[in-house]
């Protein structure tokens, strides 16, 4: 589990990479959450750190709370286009 230091630190990264960007792609890998809707074309508004939790804001009143878990990972990926499948 992550230290509230590293999560903030990880906060402030994602806010500057990602605020007023837009979700080109999307993929639930939990099968209890398949019903959640697309984000795809949604624009991250704001980032902001609530405890241990990362909660992502979109345009369109919705948001995303992430836990980073055990292991503290969070990937990036910079172009969609570059996906291999």
């Amino acid at each position: 589990m992550p230290e509230l230091p590293e999560v903030e630190i990880l906060s402030r990264q994602l806010r500057s990479k990602i605020s007023g960007r837009e979700v080109v792609s999307s993929k639930v890998y939990d099968h209890k959450l398949v019903n959640i809707k697309n984000i795809r074309g949604r624009r991250v508004i704001t980032l902001e750190r609530n405890s241990k939790m990362i909660n992502i804001f979109l345009d369109d009143g919705n948001s995303i709370s992430v836990d980073l878990c055990t292991t503290g990972r969070f990937l990036w990926q910079e172009n969609a286009a570059k996906q291999k499948t």
